[in-house]
């Protein structure tokens, strides 16, 4: 029997809202409104269950702020993440520099959300 809720959630501005497990799962923590409660209180009934989620935004896109050089640097942040890049892909020259950089920015997205940089 499908059985589909609707109710009104936002998740919290706090690291641990969005959690990446090692085997490759995600946990989601969700702030829902009081007068969002009786149909949210359903959920209980579904516990355990596969479901599909959709998510729909309410709100503006939220873009992350652009990040300018610092007064005397001659490359922002990211230029300067790219060229030590770069330099670490010549010296190995494996693949195409696209292909490595992705493969090294994932790496360190990885580190990033898992807390360990």
């Amino acid at each position: 029997m499908n059985k589909s809720i609707t109710f009104e959630a936002s998740i919290p501005s706090i690291q641990r809202a969005i959690q990446i497990s090692g085997s490759g799962g995600v946990r989601v923590e969700l702030d829902i409104p009081e007068s969002s409660m009786p149909a949210a209180l359903h959920l209980v009934t579904l516990r355990e269950q596969p479901l599909t989620v959709t998510v729909e935004g309410n709100g503006p896109d939220i873009q992350a702020p652009k990040v300018s050089k610092r007064e005397g640097e001659r490359f922002s942040p990211s230029q300067r993440l790219r060229n030590t890049i770069w330099g670490e892909w010549s010296v190995t020259q494996k693949g195409t520099f696209e292909e490595f950089y992705h493969s090294r920015m994932d790496k360190l997205i990885e580190q990033v959300e898992s807390g360990a940089i």
